[in-house]
């Protein structure tokens, strides 16, 4: 399935239902990738600062 994503708000509403259809917790995935929890939580909520290459480097 192909999603389309347009902003980082899409991308953190990805996150989130992918994690919680997963039944994990934020800081078991955020450990998992090597990120801390809070920049985890940042990308779920869509925050504009997060440095998104971040998140595709893991």
């Amino acid at each position: 399935m192909k999603i389309q994503i347009k902003s980082v708000a899409d991308l953190g509403m990805l996150a989130r239902a992918t994690r919680n259809s997963n039944h994990l917790r934020l800081d078991d995935v955020a450990g998992s990738a090597n990120l801390g929890p809070v920049f985890a939580g940042d990308v779920e909520h869509g925050k504009e600062i997060v440095q998104l290459g971040v998140c595709f480097d893991r």
